[in-house]
């Protein structure tokens, strides 16, 4: 039985120390692809949307620019221009 054991140990530590033929190299940066769940209105099932965060970043930016530049139209109302 204790023969049995020690081999059991031997070949798990001996499968933790192999190393795969070819390893993918992890992506990191602008590369990597990040997923979120997206919450579309009346709907009460999330929606998974995968993008790189590149692509997040550019999509935050537009928003951003859209957002400002909506803002920055502040209308007056006038007697002579309603609202």
């Amino acid at each position: 039985m204790f023969v049995a054991i020690t081999a059991s140990i031997a070949l798990t530590l001996a499968a933790a120390s192999v190393k795969p033929a070819n390893p993918v190299p992890a992506k990191t940066g602008a590369d990597e692809v990040v997923c979120k769940l997206d919450k579309t209105v009346n709907s009460r099932i999330p929606k998974r949307l995968c993008m790189t965060r590149g692509q997040w970043e550019e999509m935050a930016r537009g928003v951003r620019d859209t957002w400002r530049s909506s803002s920055n139209r502040v209308e007056q109302c006038t007697a002579s221009k309603p609202c």
